[in-house]
């Protein structure tokens, strides 16, 4: 299984994701909606591995006519990272519906939408891999994001179910769990936020998280790791499970 579809994968964690495919030389569809961070990425890939086969869409798939453009350049795919998505914090009480929403259409309808078209031909194939990006806010309460957690627990579900319909096939569906990612983002937001130094910043906002065991903010080039590692075809027996890449923030033993 050699080709794979990234969603958001121009950036934050989703470029960590590429990254990792790439080093594993796979044939990379990089999905984003930046065409500069999608020409960025595909340059700095082609230095390193010159032979690699690279297709870039820039598109928005929240919209049927996006979804439909990623449909037509790539109809078929041996793996589907659905990783696009975002988050914000809004008090509950001061959520719009239209807030509500978009949550739920970025984080999980566009992943569900690009599984039906996706996952039905990896059925018929026997073989393939489906992986969605949900996050430890899907297990850990917060009471800053509730639409944020309440559209990642989704995903926890919907990754569950279809793995129920892979069952005597070679197709796998997991869910990986990221911690806070030391993305371009998080290292503005906390820089403006505790400290103008990164290593104090990050020390300062790993301190209200007080549960991680490594105190300190994920890399996405490891939650890019996990991805791979679900996705090579020695991986077969995880199927219908989530493997958490957030430093022991989740206190769960399970």
């Amino acid at each position: 299984m050699r080709k794979v579809i990234i969603t958001g994968a121009g950036s934050g964690i989703g470029k960590g994701i590429a990254d990792s495919f790439a080093d594993k030389r796979y044939d990379l569809i990089l999905v984003d909606r930046n065409q500069s961070n999608l020409d960025s990425a595909k340059d700095e890939y082609l230095q390193k591995y010159p032979q690699l086969h690279i297709q870039t869409v820039t598109t928005d798939l929240s919209s049927d006519e996006g979804r439909d453009k990623l449909f037509s350049i790539a109809s078929d795919v041996d793996v589907l990272v659905n990783n696009v998505g975002y988050y914000e914090n809004i008090d509950f009480f001061d959520l719009s519906d239209t807030d509500w929403e978009k949550m739920i259409d970025l984080n999980f309808m566009v992943g569900m939408k690009l599984s039906q078209f996706y996952l039905k031909k990896m059925l018929a194939k026997g073989q393939g891999r489906l992986i969605f990006i949900s996050s430890e806010s899907a297990l850990n309460p917060d009471s800053e994001k509730i639409h944020y957690c309440v559209a990642k627990t989704m995903l926890l579900s919907l990754s569950r179910n279809l793995a129920e319909l892979t069952r005597n096939t070679a197709v796998t569906v997991n869910c990986v769990l990221p911690g806070p990612a030391l993305t371009s983002g998080t290292e503005k937001f906390i820089t403006e936020r505790y400290d103008p130094n990164l290593k104090e910043a990050e020390k300062q906002f790993m301190a209200s998280r007080p549960t991680s065991i490594i105190g300190r903010l994920v890399r996405p080039e490891e939650i890019g790791h996990a991805v791979t590692f679900l996705a090579d075809e020695n991986a077969g027996a995880i199927n219908g499970s989530n493997i958490r890449v957030e430093g022991g923030i989740v206190t769960s033993i399970i």
